[in-house]
C-alpha cells in the first residue's frame, strides 16, 4: 500500500459520505415516489450525456443505492438490470 492510495481511498469514503448525507436530506424533505420519478428522469438524462462506460456504471449503481435507501423495489431492479447490461457487454469499467 503507498500513501497515495491510501490517500485517494479517503476521498472515495469522504465523498460517500457527503453522499449519504444529502440522500438524508433528500429522504427526509422529499417523498419516495418523488425521489423515484426525479432518479429515473436525471439517470436518463445523464446516460445520454456520458461516453465513459464506468461513469455510466457508476449513475446506475447510485440510482440501485437510491432504491435501496428509499425502499423502492421497481427502481432498484431499473438501476439493478442496466448494470447486469454492463456486465453481459464488458463494459465493467476495467
Amino acid at each position: 500500500m503507498t500513501e497515495d492510495t491510501k490517500e485517494k481511498v479517503k476521498e472515495v469514503f469522504k465523498s460517500d459520505m457527503k453522499t449519504a448525507e444529502g440522500m438524508n436530506n433528500l429522504v427526509e424533505f422529499h417523498t419516495r415516489e418523488d425521489i423515484a420519478e426525479s432518479s429515473v428522469e436525471v439517470v436518463e438524462e445523464l446516460i445520454q450525456k456520458i461516453e465513459d462506460p464506468m461513469r455510466k456504471k457508476c449513475i446506475f449503481a447510485t440510482c440501485y443505492q437510491i432504491g435501496q435507501s428509499i425502499n423502492n423495489p421497481q427502481l432498484s431492479n431499473f438501476a439493478a438490470e442496466n448494470l447486469k447490461k454492463f456486465t453481459e457487454e464488458g463494459n465493467e469499467g476495467e
